[in-house]
């Protein structure tokens, strides 16, 4: 099971933050992104596509895989009437509150991310299946949106076009994420491999056990380290730790 971790989306150069939505800090002019949902692929055929809503109510549909008639990128316009309706939406959702992402467990799921500007920034929230109910009604109302008839064709993709749009994780192979199998004894653990220079940096997160660890690469490379974990009986899962973009603590 992979672990996924923040990534680029959009092209936006953004900063993410551990407590409260994560922030494109740029005030949104006329023709500027005002909402936006990105869905990302999963295991099986899951839509994937973004689609982002400028001030004014001008719409740009990006359909990358596995969206039913279309491939490529498609704008519309919006009458005022659910230009208004869907801006509504997103003002009473108190959308500042949401979290900049919310972990998840379920690789095989689409990783879907939300953005509005909010206090003059695009806000950007991430998560997969357990988001706050009015988080889940924001992305109904887009995923409605690119369902909807009347798009304009501007281009059609082509693979390269798609290839090139794909997000291509960096990983930092001196740390690895380890989800340890239940009984296991952690300190014990990692008494085993202290030759190799293992130490833990911080469990992921508080409510579950995840760990990221480092080791040292003068004594074993990263690929066969990451072997040996993923051979360990007593470690679940393990997987090289991926850039993140700048957190801080609200």
């Amino acid at each position: 099971m992979k672990i996924t971790y923040i990534l680029a989306i959009f092209s936006f150069t953004i900063l993410m933050t551990s407590c409260g939505a994560g922030k494109y800090a740029t005030k949104a002019q006329e023709g500027e992104v005002e909402m936006s949902l990105n869905k990302g692929m999963c295991f099986g055929k899951c839509p994937v596509y973004s689609i982002k809503v400028m001030k004014g109510g001008s719409v740009e549909l990006s359909a990358r895989k596995f969206v039913e008639g279309k491939k490529g990128l498609y704008r519309k316009k919006l009458d005022k009437s659910s230009y208004k309706d869907l801006l509504k939406v997103f003002k009473e959702s108190n959308y500042t509150q949401f979290l900049a992402e919310y972990a998840s467990n379920i690789p095989d799921l689409p990783m879907v991310t939300i953005g509005y500007v909010a206090v003059d920034t695009l806000a950007l929230v991430r998560g997969k299946e357990e988001r706050p109910s009015a988080l889940m009604q924001l992305q109904y109302k887009m995923e409605r949106l690119a369902q909807s008839e009347g798009w304009d064709l501007i281009k059609e993709y082509t693979r390269s076009d798609i290839e090139e749009q794909e997000e291509k994780p960096k990983y930092i192979l001196s740390e690895i994420i380890i989800l340890p199998n239940p009984g296991t004894m952690l300190p014990r653990w990692f008494k085993s491999y202290e030759e190799l220079g293992v130490r833990v940096l911080k469990r992921i997160t508080p409510n579950q056990n995840y760990w990221l660890i480092t080791y040292d690469q003068g004594k074993v490379k990263p690929e066969k380290m990451l072997a040996m974990l993923k051979a360990d009986e007593s470690i679940m899962e393990a997987e090289f730790n991926k850039e993140t973009s700048t957190r801080e603590d609200r």
